[in-house]
């Protein structure tokens, strides 16, 4: 399944369209939502269930309530 698809651009922002044939053999429908993921194997689009929600949810309140000590350790 390694079928290519483009960005285009869009009114403000961009857009990236599925051929049918990867939706089907995906088995994702309009209006599902992807996160996409940075990973040593390139972005990853991660459909998302309700555990990854709440665990990405987490982990944004954490950065927020700790936003001073991600500041630093993002300074190395």
């Amino acid at each position: 399944m390694t079928i290519p698809v483009k960005i285009h651009k869009s009114v403000g922002s961009c857009r990236i369209t599925l051929p049918r044939q990867l939706l089907e053999e995906l088995g994702v429908r309009q209006g599902d939502v992807f996160y996409p993921i940075r990973s040593q194997n390139g972005i990853e689009l991660i459909l998302r269930d309700k555990k990854f929600a709440q665990v990405l949810e987490s982990k944004r309140d954490f950065m927020q309530r700790h936003a001073n000590a991600m500041r630093k350790l993002a300074q190395g």
